[in-house]
């Protein structure tokens, strides 16, 4: 590979030969003239530069094959729906998105880009973030126009990476580095089109340190003189693995206008972003606690306090969010050991706090086609130390109980979020607790309707006899029977609870 770096002379004013400057190395005039002809292929780098704005849509779906080895296809979808809006002249930006989460319900979030930026979020908090307009919402990662913006930047920094292959296809391949990107992307130009291919973007990825994102532009066409795509996909390169499907639309360069989108909105509560959703503990029943608002999202475990020890659910999202659940358990029963910690699954948002569980020593209790993941995310993060590992067989049930406290456990088996997935049954109280599967949320006007995962998992509960009356969630809120015959009513199911 070629290590000629360009710094400071790749602005939109300068590949379009408007900039003056002192000879450059060949290195550096190699990757200009790349760039240049990229530029040029797309639209040219003029009408870029002037442009006063661009707006487009993408519509598809997240799919999350992150199953227990051997599981099939076809996965699960989230299905996404994105507006995304650049008003260029007047250094403002809006990305409004709509996102379906397993379990059923919808989260729509606002973020506003430029001087003031700011976030909307489901729980109805307005909250500033520093994001410079470039990387408002990573928007860059949707469009080859966003990124060929932030590879003209003054402050990017290109390094000519050879030729590759790119799903068959020969490539020209670019290392480029901005401020505000966490690592470089590989970002590459086919041959024979100088279009933009795709990239590739390591990715911090709690279960697998090393996985790498993938993206393809896909299906160009022709739309008002320039040349834009109206697909693009992606996957990350790790595993478990993350991919999406999208279609690009309505795509339009020039002048764009934001309209009331660019202003506060009616009944939000203005709120620093570290508070906005501050960790809640929420007492279910006696020795029964459900913690809340981990990680400043909505991601929930319960807490199981037994006579002499103490049993949670969940070590989600990542270490911050796991070590405000061990600080809750320690308000919750202080003095008392948190002995074991229940995985419902190995997907990300449910395990990647596992090193913070692996540093205490805690033991992991989960199901038995998850010990090879769990194994390895332990020794990628905490190499040297060893994990206490419990498996629960499939279709196989596990009691924890002392004198005052029962708890049920089982491993439900083929459903389709998961090969192996373990619910949590209070027989006392009646009450369950499950991941994904369903999801009741109280900001919501209307829950969704039950999704594949959950409609299997009713009929499973009616083959087992189980009649839970609440059924609280990883997300989102406690539901009721009734809740859950909703949600199965608006999916066109006659089953019910």
């Amino acid at each position: 590979m070629r290590t000629f770096m360009l710094t400071a002379a790749m602005s939109l004013a300068s590949v379009s030969g408007n900039a003056a400057g002192t000879a450059e190395p060949s290195g550096a005039q190699a990757v200009q003239a790349i760039l240049n002809r990229t530029l040029a292929a797309h639209g040219g780098a003029e009408r870029l530069r002037v442009a006063a704005g661009f707006s487009f849509e993408l519509s598809g779906g997240f799919y999350a094959p992150l199953q227990a080895r051997g599981y099939q296809p076809p996965f699960e979808p989230m299905p996404f729906q994105g507006r995304y809006v650049f008003d260029w002249a007047g250094s403002t930006s809006m990305v409004e998105s709509k996102t379906v989460f397993p379990g059923g319900y919808t989260v729509h979030t606002r973020e506003l880009g430029g001087k003031e930026p700011k976030v909307f979020d489901l729980h109805r908090h307005a909250y500033s973030r520093s994001a410079s307009l470039g990387q408002t919402a990573n928007a860059f990662r949707f469009h080859p126009l966003l990124l060929l913006r932030q590879l003209s930047r003054s402050d990017a920094e290109l390094t000519d990476g050879g030729t590759d292959t790119f799903f068959e296809r020969p490539v020209h391949r670019l290392q480029a580095r901005w401020p505000g990107l966490a690592s470089a992307i590989e970002v590459m130009i086919d041959q024979e089109t100088m279009l933009l291919a795709g990239y590739r973007l390591p990715r911090s990825y709690a279960l697998q340190p090393q996985g790498m994102n993938k993206v393809r532009f896909l299906a160009y066409q022709d739309q008002a003189g320039l040349r834009l795509p109206t697909r693009i996909t992606g996957e990350t390169l790790a595993m478990p693995r993350l991919g999406f499907e999208m279609t690009l639309a309505d795509q339009k360069l020039g002048p764009v206008s934001l309209g009331d989108s660019a202003s506060s909105a009616a009944g939000y509560i203005e709120t620093p972003p570290e508070s906005a959703l501050a960790p809640h503990i929420r007492e279910l029943a006696q020795d029964v606690y459900l913690v809340e608002h981990l990680g400043g999202q909505d991601y929930a475990s319960l807490v199981l306090v037994f006579d002499d020890w103490v049993a949670a659910v969940e070590a989600p999202l990542n270490e911050k969010a796991t070590t405000e659940l061990l600080a809750a358990i320690q308000r919750i029963a202080p003095g008392k050991p948190l002995k074991t910690m229940i995985l419902t699954h190995h997907h990300d948002d449910h395990a990647g706090g596992l090193p913070a569980v692996v540093d205490q020593g805690i033991g992991v209790l989960a199901p038995q086609g998850a010990e090879a993941t769990l194994r390895a995310i332990a020794t990628a993060n905490r190499p040297g130390q060893s994990l206490s590992f419990d498996g629960i067989a499939p279709d196989s049930k596990r009691v924890l109980a002392d004198k005052h406290h029962q708890v049920e456990i089982y491993n439900v088996s083929g459903n389709p979020h998961a090969e192996q997935i373990l619910t949590i049954y209070l027989p006392s109280e009646k009450l369950l607790f499950q991941a994904d599967m369903f999801t009741n949320h109280e900001l919501q006007q209307s829950n969704g309707p039950a999704n594949a995962g959950g409609i299997a998992f009713v009929r499973w509960l009616k083959a087992k006899g189980l009649a839970p009356e609440r059924i609280a969630g990883a997300h989102g809120t406690v539901a009721s029977r009734a809740d859950i015959n909703l949600m199965l009513k608006a999916a066109g199911e006659s089953l019910r609870l």
